[in-house]
């Protein structure tokens, strides 16, 4: 019950009553089976007995009804009628199979789109703890198992369970001794089977999820190394792993298959014995044969109907125990991303003053007093940071690798929410309610550029419906990019050549450009490049760089920089070693007054390297 109630919770108000909707509707499904078998009987019995219909007050009622015909056009009409109920009860079946098979498809959809929207609503940090891979089976794979191995195995054994509680309810009424006799011994094989076999099935569960999980997690990281794996020649080691992985989850899912299909063939031979054991109790307990013909005819086709519902009874019984830590880990998924998401719309609630003003960089952004610790660490990684930006001026952060550069960037963006401290914008205290507005005035370059398997016009214009791109805009941000030439003159196809997954198609150069041009897509008013130009050979980086320089003074530019000589014409750098800001001031200044900044200007194998030739020359 506690996992059926987990099911419910993942379904809104009106998926819920279409499921009520459906169980109600299998009530008359079972009565017309029902119907289906009882109209068989009296087809027999006048067949077998034609003095029944002057003996039988039902069919004496219907036979003189219908005129009194000839007992051949009687035994006809007979024939019909029960042939009109069997197809009707076919249809009627067909139909609820209809009603749960696309209310449960439909449930894969609205699922896995709720799941997905939870995901990319949740905060940037809950990815930094996920591997991808986990949470793309999640989505695609075990919303589909739950819909397929719980949602619709439950709605179909309550069909069946209708069915199954109809034609006992026939035969009890026909005979109660007679009934409760093959109820017992065919229900009590299907439930003492189950009862022994249920622990197991949700073991195999379990190990199915696991493997499932190890399944996604070494393809996703073969084929994101294969380069390296190439080279190495260590292909074998993801392809072992995947086998063992994929060994597991196809011998757990065959062992759940033979569990829920082998008692099958155990009870077809007991209920060809319950029909024996029916044949020779009525030979001994009626007095003549041809009122035995009637009842083996009906108990013959309830078990016709009867077999194959108690069947899909226990195998959907096994299947839900089987699918049950499916249930309870997507129904976890949901339950935290919905409350994580629901914390972050109560937090930081905006004063009446601030609710409807856009947040847009005009005069300052401050940094005040910032502290931030990742997940599981003791050390801050910035520790009580305070720094002011003018408005449409252009700065750096500098320092070692592991100062904090990133992390300090990744604030300013909203991607990290700092421990202590807060962001002003304007004045105006940066939260989860004007987040949004704060981004759309962003421009970010990140250091490892993603490409989607799509044209180079919707990478730049990345998430923006086609019919919304604006081509003016896409042209002038790759022109500002320098790779405006480069589509036009040296691919045929222009702006709608194929980047390929993960632009592997391009250069490193040239993915690092279309990463620019997306950046300067939208105009932003703040355009931060984390190491946007290390990928880059010294001229294109000369050119890009000429670009950024005639935004100076138009846009404010937060730049990160891994050549020094990029930074050289900022108008203020700040210096962050482990974590705390230890200088501020121009090149100039930094390079006399700071023996840790000159020393990255004069070093060239630190991470920060002395200034190369490309802006020099210019």
């Amino acid at each position: 019950m506690k996992t059926i109630q987990a099911v419910l919770n993942l379904l809104n108000r009106r998926e819920r009553w279409q499921m009520l909707f459906i169980l109600m509707f299998m009530l008359p499904n079972a009565l017309m089976q029902v119907a289906g078998v009882a109209s068989v009987m009296p087809f027999i019995a006048v067949m077998a007995q034609p003095e029944l219909v002057e003996s039988n007050t039902l069919l004496a009622a219907l036979y003189t009804a219908l005129g009194e015909p000839e007992m051949r056009e009687f035994l006809t009409i007979l024939a019909s009628a029960a042939l009109v109920l069997l197809v009707a009860g076919n249809a009627l079946a067909a139909f609820t199979t209809w009603l749960i098979l696309r209310f449960s498809y439909m449930r894969v959809h609205t699922l896995s789109r709720k799941l997905m929207e939870i995901y990319l609503g949740s905060e940037y940090q809950f990815f930094l703890l996920r591997n991808p891979s986990d949470l793309t089976k999640n989505v695609i794979n075990e919303v589909n198992h739950l819909v397929t191995g719980f949602l619709m195995p439950l709605l179909q054994l309550v069909a069946n369970g209708f069915i199954v509680t109809a034609l006992l309810l026939m035969l009890l009424w026909k005979d109660p001794v007679l009934a409760l006799t093959v109820g017992l011994i065919l229900g009590g094989s299907y439930g003492l089977i189950y009862i022994v076999l249920r622990n197991r099935m949700r073991t195999l569960g379990r190990r199915r999820l696991q493997a499932n999980a190890r399944r996604f997690k070494t393809t996703h990281e073969a084929f994101g190394a294969i380069k390296d794996l190439k080279v190495s020649g260590r292909e074998n080691y993801y392809l072992n792993a995947y086998s063992d992985a994929s060994y597991s989850f196809a011998d757990n899912q065959s062992s759940h298959q033979v569990i829920a299909q082998m008692p099958r063939y155990a009870l077809e031979s007991i209920a060809f014995g319950v029909v024996l054991l029916i044949a020779l109790y009525l030979t001994t307990t009626q007095t003549s044969t041809q009122g035995v013909l009637p009842v083996i005819a009906l108990y013959a086709m309830a078990g016709y109907r009867l077999m194959p519902a108690l069947q899909k009874i226990f195998d959907n019984a096994a299947t839900l125990r089987f699918s049950a830590p499916v249930v309870e880990r997507i129904n976890e998924e949901m339950s935290q991303g919905i409350r994580q998401n629901a914390r972050l719309a109560s937090d930081a609630p905006l004063s009446a003053n601030h609710a409807d003003t856009p947040l847009a960089l005009h005069n300052t952004l401050s940094l005040q007093h910032i502290t931030y610790r990742y997940h599981g660490t003791a050390t801050p990684v910035l520790d009580d940071i305070t720094i002011t930006i003018k408005a449409r001026t252009t700065v750096a952060f500098v320092g070692e690798s592991g100062a904090g550069k990133s992390t300090l960037v990744d604030i300013i963006l909203g991607l990290l929410k700092p421990d202590t401290g807060s962001i002003l914008v304007d004045g105006i205290p940066l939260d989860n309610h004007n987040l949004p507005q704060w981004r759309h005035h962003l421009g970010y370059v990140p250091q490892a550029i993603y490409l989607s398997d799509d044209t180079l016009r919707r990478n730049i214009a990345l998430g923006i419906p086609d019919r919304e791109i604006d081509e003016d805009a896409v042209i002038a941000a790759a022109k500002a990019a320098a790779i405006h030439d480069f589509i036009t003159r040296e691919l045929p196809d222009g702006y709608e050549t194929v980047a390929g997954d993960r632009g592997i198609r391009l250069s490193g150069g040239q993915r690092q450009r279309i990463g620019i041009a997306r950046a300067l897509y939208g105009n932003p008013e703040l355009l931060i490049l984390d190491e946007a130009t290390s990928a880059l050979d010294g001229s294109t980086e000369a050119a890009v760089m000429d670009a950024i320089d005639q935004l100076s003074g138009q846009k404010t530019i937060i730049m990160i920089a891994h050549r020094l000589t990029t930074v050289k014409n900022c108008e203020q750098l700040y210096l962050l070693k482990n974590g705390a800001l230890v200088a501020n001031g121009t090149y100039e200044q930094l390079l006399s007054a700071h023996p840790d900044f000159r020393r990255m200007a004069n070093t060239a194998d630190q991470d920060i390297v002395s200034p190369a030739h490309a802006r020099a020359n210019r």
